[in-house]
């Protein structure tokens, strides 16, 4: 199994982060679910799925971070 990020899209392509940090392109017709930026993409078996689980914690760890960057000391 990977994942990804959706960093961005553009036209007919979803350009994603991998793990590592590596950037792909991804073709937006072979992605199930709604693509938006900074969604979760899981691919399986040479399937890729938006996963939304994944998606609700990252954002959810982001907000608590970016909480944490702002609060008074």
């Amino acid at each position: 199994m990977s994942k990804f990020i959706i960093d961005r899209i553009e036209s007919q392509f979803v350009v994603c982060e991998d793990e590592l940090g590596n950037i792909i392109n991804l073709k937006k017709n072979i992605i199930n679910g709604d693509l938006k930026e900074g969604s979760v993409i899981i691919e399986i078996d040479n399937k890729y799925n938006i996963d939304e689980e994944e998606t609700k914690k990252r954002k959810e760890e982001l907000a608590r971070l970016m909480d944490g960057m702002w609060a008074n000391e």
